[in-house]
């Protein structure tokens, strides 16, 4: 008879054992799962990282361009406004004090 008690003690605490060893396993396959996601998304984010990158380089060159078309236009304006103040003020040189119009 104790012996079959002993026996039966022995597989409960087996089977409690069995499903431990269970529970470890399952946590072990999602630790798994959890790292082989983790290495999907960071793959997948330095791919997005990348064209970013590549995004952002073409956004920049654009800008570049466009800030260089604006500055280039911008000195023409002043180098016309130059011309036409100097062209005005040679015209306003050669009226006399009284050759205003508003002097009539």
């Amino acid at each position: 008879m104790r012996n079959r008690e002993l026996l039966k003690r022995i597989d409960a605490h087996l089977e409690r054992a069995d499903q431990r060893w269970a529970s470890i396993d399952e946590e072990i396959r999602l630790t798994r799962e959890e790292i082989r996601l983790s290495r999907e998304q960071r793959q997948e984010h330095a791919e997005m990282h990348a064209d970013l990158r590549v995004f952002t380089r073409d956004m920049m060159s654009r800008m570049e361009r466009v800030t260089q078309q604006h500055a280039a236009a911008m000195r023409d304006m002043r180098d016309d406004s130059l011309a036409h103040r100097q062209a005005l003020l040679r015209l306003l040189d050669r009226l006399g004090p009284g050759d205003s119009p508003s002097a009539a």
